[in-house]
């Protein structure tokens, strides 16, 4: 290695660990003392996608003690659990990658595994610390679990242990969606500890529902709500073997700006309003709402909701579960709701004019169900109870921010 000069290498195939391939490679190799230079690395990938990447390295007694990359991925088609499968399997600290993917696969392929362990004693310089990479992934297009997108843009540093997601966008739920966070990589590939700060841009609701309805969420269906959603959410979870977000183990605080809310046939809304006529709760229009809410324990926590709609000033609270199950109280005023010009109330709302009742008196319903598709059980609350219960869960609230580290300040995105 004390020689200098220039190498061209093409190769028709490359195989990769949990039978990742690459093709048509081409790089150049450019050696100037202990400096190592790779000005192009060019090719395909067993996805259909097209990379290049540049590098430079320090070599020492025929090994690498310092190098750095860049490498540039596109795609037409994305699928971004596999993407965040590579990404892992390149992180991945050294002890914790197999050595076999199978006995019997082993032993069928021993001559040639051995032979490819011999030429690569370290399975991944990103692995070992000696690589520190900058990922950037181009796609037309993007699938991740029942979310489709486009435009998708990334931009990664790969490091031991971690791979920190400097940013990410895509145009999805007829939105915009941008990310920043960092998965950790651990000898346990079961998990993988994830935190990301999302910021959502001008989101239709009935896209967001019917979509979280399609991942098997318990929630409103897409032809139950529309308007669009603006919000920010702080987010901590586990991502599993399949790099999807396990429900049980995530947590989140999610700041949110409503926008021509519109409910439509809400069985929640239909029990507690059941004294009246089903054409006055069967659509309902809002004003513009602001509000916050913890996700924990696979429910979001609202610690109080206000709402100004055609119907009545409502006030909403409890824990909505996305498995079906829920707890909510509701605040209502039943003369304001059963009288009145229903027509004109949606007329105003739809102009924009937004009109601030008399402070009077709510009255609350208590709305809860146990198991999922069961009728919700309502009763009428207690002026005290009501109160005891709005604490309870302003103790929760803070306590989850606090237990769990929320940031409420989302600070990544500013």
């Amino acid at each position: 290695m004390a020689a200098n000069g220039r190498l061209n290498i093409d190769i028709d195939k490359v195989e990769l660990p949990e039978e990742r391939s690459l093709s048509q490679v081409s790089l150049r190799l450019e050696k100037t003392g202990a400096f190592l230079r790779m000005p192009f690395l060019r090719f395909r990938t067993g996805e259909g996608g097209q990379g290049e990447a540049t590098a430079t390295a320090q070599v020492e007694n025929m090994r690498l003690t310092a190098a750095d990359a860049d490498v540039t991925l596109r795609y037409a088609t994305l699928d971004v659990q596999r993407l965040l499968g590579l990404i892992a399997s390149l992180t991945t600290p050294t002890d914790s990658v197999p050595r076999a993917l199978s006995l019997a696969r082993a032993t069928r392929r021993a001559t040639r595994r051995a032979q490819r362990q011999q030429a690569m004693a370290d399975p991944s310089m990103l692995s070992n610390g000696v690589l520190s990479a900058v990922l950037r992934v181009e796609a037309d297009e993007v699938r991740y679990a029942a979310i489709k997108g486009t435009r998708f843009r990334l931009v990664s540093r790969l490091l031991e242990g971690e791979a920190r997601l400097d940013d990410c966008s895509l145009e999805a739920l007829q939105g915009h969606i941008s990310l920043r966070g960092l998965m950790v990589s651990t000898p346990d590939r079961e998990h993988h500890a994830t935190q990301a700060q999302v910021q959502l841009q001008d989101i239709q609701l009935s896209d967001l529902f019917a979509t979280a309805t399609a991942m098997g969420l318990n929630v409103l269906g897409g032809d139950n709500i529309r308007g669009t959603l603006r919000g920010v959410v702080d987010l901590r979870t586990d991502l599993g073997p399949t790099f999807l977000p396990s429900l049980p183990r995530t947590v989140g605080y999610l700041k949110t700006d409503f926008r021509n809310l519109e409910l439509m046939n809400v069985e929640a809304l239909m029990e507690a309003l059941k004294f009246m006529k089903a054409e006055r709760t069967s659509h309902l229009f809002f004003e513009p709402v602001s509000s916050d809410f913890v996700l924990a324990d696979g429910r979001l926590l609202i610690p109080g909701l206000r709402l100004n709609s055609n119907l009545s000033s409502l006030q909403v609270s409890g824990h909505y579960g996305l498995d079906g199950r829920s707890n909510l109280y509701i605040g209502l005023k039943p003369l304001q709701a059963l009288f009145g010009n229903n027509n004109k109330r949606v007329e105003r709302i739809q102009e924009g004019e937004q009109k601030r009742n008399a402070n009077r008196k709510l009255t609350y319903i208590n709305l809860r169900r146990t198991a999922p598709k069961e009728k919700y059980k309502v009763r009428f609350f207690q002026k005290e109870e009501q109160r005891q219960a709005e604490a309870d869960l302003s103790q929760q609230y803070h306590e989850l921010l606090r237990t769990q580290r929320l940031d409420t300040t989302v600070r990544l995105l500013r």
